[in-house]
Formats: structure tokens, C-alpha cells, sequence
């Protein structure tokens, strides 16, 4: 079963709390994944930078436009990376943080 995104509805407590924590668990094993093949992606991304440093063997100008351009493009791809993984924390927080409103709101009601 797919795991979608809860909207406020106007469900009892204990189904939009079973709601919000299936969805919790989807948004860590997706924050796992990233995580787990983060270092896939850095090597990746420094193999990518060497086959710009390598463009140095075409000339000093081809050098310098595959060096920048390979950096500029790995650094961006990797604070990517790491900018989803800060989004996935932040939300996984804020379903965190209205999972415990809603089991105050069953305690009080």
C-alpha cells in the first residue's frame, strides 16, 4: 500500500494519527534511502569533477570550462541532495510534532 501525504480532514483522532504515522514512516525510509546512497553519489560526483580536471589534456581553455563547469555541477548536486534530506527532517518533525497534538487532543477529549 502506498503511503499518501494526510490533508486535514475532519476524521476522528485516532485515524488521522494512523494516517499521519504511515506517512511518517514513508518520509524515513525515503530519508534512509538518501542517506544509504549518499556516498554513491559523492563518489559519483567526484568522478565527475576528475573527468573535468581531465579536459586540462585538451588544452588549458577546454581545461578550465570542463574543470568549473564539472565543480559547479557537483557541488550543486551534492547541497541538493543534503537541502532534501534537511526537507524530508523538517516535515518528518512537523508529522511528528501533530501526531502529539492529536493523541493530546484524544487524552483531553
Amino acid at each position: 500500500m502506498t503511503a499518501t501525504r494526510p490533508t486535514p480532514r475532519g476524521d476522528d483522532p485516532p485515524s488521522s494519527i494512523a494516517r499521519y504515522e504511515q506517512w511518517q514512516a514513508h518520509l524515513e525510509g525515503v530519508r534512509a534511502d538518501y542517506l544509504r546512497r549518499t556516498p554513491t553519489y559523492r563518489w559519483g560526483y567526484l568522478a565527475l569533477t576528475a573527468a573535468g580536471f581531465a579536459c586540462f589534456a585538451f588544452g588549458r581553455f577546454p581545461g578550465l570550462w570542463g574543470a568549473g563547469s564539472a565543480t559547479f555541477v557537483s557541488v550543486c548536486g551534492y547541497a541538493m541532495l543534503q537541502v532534501r534530506v534537511w526537507e524530508l527532517d523538517v516535515e518528518i518533525g512537523e508529522i511528528r510534532e501533530e501526531i502529539r497534538r492529536l493523541r493530546r487532543q484524544l487524552g483531553a477529549g
